[in-house]
């Protein structure tokens, strides 16, 4: 430092604030489900797996899965996990959905209804089409707060292997 003041250059210590932010995974309200999703890639084009839980407002699991991808993106693969938890949702009768993902890029591009890169162009369009058909909310949660799906997402990729889970 002493030398950077020789030269002129003012050096002040900025004292750095720390957000202390906690992280829950929360239960959807009413008769509403809550539809957690992650993908996972193994490099920026990588081995890659979506995977995602549906549970209703009591918390209780109504259905998880977990989609192998091959080689594919990690915004891909957190795209497909959306499109394919609503597909499931759909084909189960649910209909109040809210979906939390951890990918800030993801959630930017179907909010925006962007029509994204053309390897995913399809998902968007499918995941705009199903939430014409079912009440849907998107949401950001942190990383932390969306084990359960990451987990899925990773088995995928470990497994090389697509599965849906049932409780009963």
């Amino acid at each position: 430092m002493h030398v950077a003041a020789k030269l002129g250059f003012q050096i002040s210590h900025l004292k750095q604030e720390k957000n202390i932010v906690i992280v829950r995974w929360i239960k959807p309200r009413g008769h509403g489900m809550k539809l957690n999703t992650d993908g996972a890639s193994k490099g920026s084009t990588g081995l890659a797996g979506a995977g995602g839980i549906i549970r209703d407002a009591r918390g209780h699991t109504i259905v998880a899965f977990q989609e192998f991808l091959g080689l594919a993106t990690n915004t891909f693969a957190e795209i497909s996990a959306v499109a394919k938890g609503l597909e499931i949702a759909h084909n189960m009768g649910l209909n109040d959905i809210w979906v939390e993902m951890d990918s800030k890029v993801g959630l930017l591009l179907i909010l925006k209804k962007n029509t994204g890169h053309w390897k995913i162009q399809h998902l968007l369009a499918k995941i705009c089409y199903l939430c014409s058909l079912l009440r849907v909310s998107f949401s950001h949660i942190f990383r932390e707060g969306n084990t359960v799906a990451d987990y899925f997402a990773n088995k995928a990729v470990g497994d090389q292997s697509s599965r849906t889970f049932s409780p009963n």
